[in-house]
């Protein structure tokens, strides 16, 4: 393995941990605004 292959391998592991972290937020983003159109935040707050 060559520091090449090394960098580009932790380049794209720390893509891939971005977008699951960003993945996640939107995910309880979208529950928060259902939450309040609905005007029912028992449904964010019992998530926790």
């Amino acid at each position: 393995t060559t520091m090449v292959d090394l960098t580009q391998a932790l380049y794209t592991l720390n893509r891939a941990e971005t977008d699951r972290d960003i993945a996640y937020n939107n995910v309880w983003q979208a529950l928060l605004l259902k939450s309040a159109a609905l005007g029912n935040y028992d449904l964010f707050i019992n998530e926790f």
